[in-house]
């Protein structure tokens, strides 16, 4: 572990950021036996925002890191038997899906990224924190120089063969369609009986919310919506929660005796996939920063710890020849689509079009 930010690191592979994709990437590579230094602008723990849900493909890819929620988070996880999503069209309900199945879990991401931020120091990889990364350059050797910076403003340089950015969403401004806000507050005193609820509202395009509980008597309640839909609702991201809350959930949940404990908080959400933002030389993109949230419900752990993986494998069959062109990587970039890319276009283009999935739970 580095102590410190220092001003000079050397290493095999840098990973830009530290949320699922990046430790879990860090995790792989440490364990193929590379020297990879996993950086991050924050200290851990931190919070992110999100819904906490871990999904059957999140489970799935955990069990690859040697993690099982009720083991490694026990009495810090919540599990979910039932799932319910409800459907709103011009604010009335047109119907509901009730599924019964497979165990999910509920973690907090201040515990459930440590967690994997832990693992993958455990497995090799160096500790760098707290350190922002702004600048990105290559050097004649064709060695990459990441320009970063402390809290305290002291400067540091890490060289790298490989980069790997998972350093979430970032900031935007721009109207894409792939281009959201989440926000989300912890509430208590909601019962919610170990389900899981999602609304699709058609009345506000690309919105979205859910209800999903947590350990300790918490409530995770939170919305999500596109950028664009946003500006055109000129309500901030929390007055249009208390809204969903008033007039959706709250038809279902009562939230008469229901307490927020934390303040509410938003962030960008990239999904479908961004353009351009898998691949180039030497650089791979995961995570949130490749834009593998489901534009269908914001679900971005499951898709992020795969790209991770996916990544790891790439870039040690290029490491095998010795070349970080784009072309070593595309591999990567061809499975990531041909996983995700059909899927997310179509949801896509059904949030585009307004066509939700409330449509489908309209009774027979």
């Amino acid at each position: 572990m580095i102590q410190g930010v220092p001003t000079t690191v050397n290493c095999q592979i840098a990973v830009v950021g530290a949320g699922p994709s990046g430790s879990a990437a860090a995790y792989y590579l440490s364990g193929a036996g590379f020297d990879v230094c996993l950086i991050d602008r924050s200290t851990f723990p931190r919070d992110k925002v999100c819904g906490d849900l871990l999904g059957e493909e999140a489970i799935a890819e955990l069990a690859r890191l040697g993690l099982e929620p009720e083991a490694n988070w026990f009495g810090r996880c919540a599990g979910v038997c039932r799932w319910r999503a409800v459907g709103y069209t011009g604010k009335k309900r047109e119907g509901s899906l009730n599924v019964s199945g497979g165990r999910l879990y509920v973690i907090r991401r201040t515990d459930f990224d440590d967690t994997l931020r832990r693992r993958a120091i455990a497995m090799g990889a160096r500790w760098l924190s707290p350190c922002r990364c702004y600048h990105l350059t290559r050097g004649a050797s064709g060695i990459f120089i990441l320009r970063g910076v402390a809290p305290n403003k002291i400067e540091t340089q890490i060289r790298a063969d490989v980069v790997i950015y998972a350093n979430g969403a970032g900031s935007a401004c721009e109207f894409d369609e792939r281009v959201g806000l989440a926000g989300r507050a912890y509430y208590e005193n909601v019962n919610v009986a170990e389900t899981c609820e999602f609304y699709y509202l058609d009345y506000l395009p690309l919105q979205y919310a859910w209800v999903f509980p947590l350990p300790g008597g918490l409530t995770n309640v939170g919305i999500g919506m596109s950028l664009r839909a946003l500006r055109e609702q000129h309500d901030p991201l929390e007055l249009v929660l208390d809204h969903v809350i008033d007039r959706v959930i709250g038809v279902h949940r009562s939230f008469s005796k229901a307490r927020r404990v934390l303040r509410f908080q938003g962030a960008v959400l990239k999904t479908g996939l961004q353009p351009g933002r898998l691949v180039r030389d030497g650089v791979i993109y995961i995570g949130d920063a490749a834009g593998m949230a489901n534009p269908w419900d914001g679900e971005g752990i499951g898709p992020a710890l795969v790209s991770a993986r996916l990544a790891a494998q790439a870039i040690c069959s290029a490491w095998r020849q010795g070349i970080f062109k784009r072309d070593e990587f595309r591999g990567y970039e061809e499975a990531i689509r041909m996983r995700y890319g059909e899927v997310y276009d179509r949801a896509q283009r059904m949030f585009t079009s307004r066509t939700h999935l409330c449509q489908l739970l309209k009774p027979a």
